[in-house]
């Protein structure tokens, strides 16, 4: 997704200046892209959070400007002005907040609509003042800060949870990693995205091919896939992650404008994610086995009955596992200590995969068997075994 990781690196850029302007309502830092969260308890996390969306007009006098167009020259008056009349249109359809983010809002949040990532209830007494007071879906008047005038629509944080989707862009000129010979307007790239949202909705199970054929996205020849991710943990826009959050799987959303064009999304159920596994191993050989070395004179069953003892050894001290590995395993890892690296589940002989993952991490196996012989497991941490990880 090279046209993608360039995008969401440029928005990344963007929200390290916006940081700035975050700042300015206290010292919120934006939370570590994919972060899991600290608690096991997922419904009291949740109802800690807040979420909110932003405009800001800022002014002449403002002593930090984080926004992508050039500082503007308008007084302070000015500044408060133009928000109190955004401030009623906003109140009037709350539905063109977004709208109104992208059109008329000076810091790096309005090129996504205003969203902010949520955050924790005393994480930022600043933000928490301002947008805990309002109702879910309410708007604040404009709040003087040192980057202007700000004003907040209070959103529904998103849920926990881990989603998984595709797309079709429809690009118009300019728009960002459009296609060098793109002609279209605005206007019409959002008639065109309706068309295809239309045809999506009657025929989700053709999304992929409609995606293959229409789509003016990097990733048309995938499908559209954007692959998995947990909601609002940075790794896409969090207006991706409001847009496919609201679908059931299969559903398909409303065109959604975004910097790309016209994004339309439909949800899929994540696919099961293939088991990484991490550990190490002492192979006890005997005469006959797969590349068993010449001197290795034990049978099948002396080699079984070694290969419990030294089981019981290493089950009675995990951490000199290593050491034993050196002294008994008959494989050229011995040396190393028996490591195996980190693998894939199915990459491994099946008897080695399925004991390994029926182990917990630092637990060691009793003999298991395989062509080459009698093997003493230890499983070690790799990536999966973490909670939230998202691949």
């Amino acid at each position: 997704m090279t046209g993608m990781a360039s995008a969401r690196l440029r928005f990344h850029v963007l929200w390290l200046a916006a940081l700035l302007a975050i700042i300015s309502c206290g010292k919120r830092k934006a939370p570590a892209p994919e972060s899991p969260p600290k608690t096991t308890d997922v419904a009291a996390l949740e109802s800690d959070r807040l979420a909110a969306a932003v405009i800001t007009i800022a002014h002449a006098q403002v002593e930090h400007y984080a926004g992508v167009r050039p500082k503007p020259g308008r007084t302070k008056e000015e500044s408060l002005a133009m928000a109190k009349e955004i401030c009623a249109t906003a109140r009037k359809e709350p539905a063109r907040f977004r709208e109104l983010a992208m059109d008329r809002s000076e810091d790096p949040f309005g090129a996504e609509g205003g969203e902010l990532r949520a955050w924790t209830k005393g994480e930022d007494k600043a933000l928490d003042d301002a947008v805990a007071p309002l109702a879910i879906g309410a708007i604040s008047d404009p709040v003087d800060t040192e980057y202007g005038y700000r004003i907040f629509l209070r959103q529904r944080p998103l849920p926990l949870e881990k989603l998984s989707a595709r797309h079709i862009v429809v690009a118009w000129a300019g728009a960002t990693r459009a296609p060098a010979a793109m002609a279209r307007s605005k206007a019409e790239a959002a008639t065109r995205s309706q068309e295809l949202a239309v045809r999506a909705r009657r025929d989700p199970g053709a999304f992929e091919a409609l995606t293959r054929a229409e789509s003016d996205g990097w990733d048309k020849q995938r499908g559209g896939s954007l692959g998995q991710w947990m909601a609002d943990g940075g790794r896409y826009p969090v207006a991706f992650d409001r847009a496919v959050a609201a679908l059931a799987e299969g559903a398909v959303s409303e065109p959604i404008e975004t910097e790309f064009g016209y994004q339309i999304f439909q949800r899929v159920a994540p696919k099961p994610e293939a088991l990484l596994l991490s550990g190490a191993h002492i192979l006890v050989a005997f005469r006959g086995a797969e590349k068993a070395r010449a001197g290795v004179g034990r049978t099948r069953r002396e080699a079984e009955t070694e290969a419990a003892r030294i089981a019981a050894k290493a089950r009675a001290n995990p951490a000199a596992f290593g050491q034993l590995a050196v002294a008994y395993s008959d494989d050229p890892s011995g040396s190393s200590g028996g490591d195996l690296g980190v693998w894939t589940k199915g990459e491994m002989p099946a008897p080695i995969d399925e004991a390994l993952a029926s182990l917990k991490i630092g637990e060691v196996s009793g003999p298991v068997s395989t062509p080459f012989g009698y093997h003493v497991l230890l499983r070690r941490e790799a990536p999966t075994d973490k909670a939230y990880v998202v691949k």
